[in-house]
């Protein structure tokens, strides 16, 4: 919940003002206007707007806010073995701008075919290795930036990570 702040603007009853600019801020969000009660969904006045001050006691407005899509973004992470979005999904909607994130770790693995259980002698399996951006999985080897799991990161945009796996085989 955004802090409450206030400020004062003298009208003459029965005179019409131009409303003062709005100077507050919420990140996040846009300023559409002014209502006339804190929990209105209808705008009353635009920022600057024209009032006629027509009450016999002190009367407040309540900034309205939307959104700003421009700084909200989804973070992904895809675990190709099994087909399958991985982590909690909710943790990683709507971040905002700048949030912190943390990648997710996943057990090594057996290979879906193979029947899973224990790993046996000569059997090849998988080893988690990172996160891999998808606008860089052509770049694996080279330049790509893997990120390990339970590392972090900052959103800046909306992103889709895929898991790096590495095979191994138990001797």
């Amino acid at each position: 919940m955004p802090s409450v702040k206030s400020r004062e603007q003298g009208f003459y009853y029965g005179q019409t003002q131009t409303l003062t600019a709005n100077t507050f801020t919420r990140t996040g969000y846009l300023f559409q206007g002014w209502a006339n009660t804190s929990t209105s969904e209808t705008k009353a006045y635009d920022d600057e707007g024209s009032y006629t001050y027509s009450y016999t006691t002190n009367k407040s407005l309540y900034a309205m806010w939307a959104e700003n899509p421009a700084e909200w973004f989804d973070v992904t992470f895809i675990d190709q073995m099994q087909d399958t979005e991985v982590a909690n999904p909710e943790q990683y909607q709507h971040l905002l701008t700048g949030s912190e994130f943390t990648f997710p770790t996943l057990d090594d693995k057996t290979p879906p075919d193979s029947g899973g259980g224990e790993v046996q002698c000569n059997e090849e399996h998988y080893h988690f290795v990172g996160w891999v951006l998808s606008t860089e999985l052509d770049q694996l080897g080279t330049t790509a930036t893997i990120h390990e799991g339970g590392s972090k990161a900052s959103v800046t945009a909306n992103a889709m990570y895929y898991a790096i796996w590495a095979t191994a085989t138990i001797q």
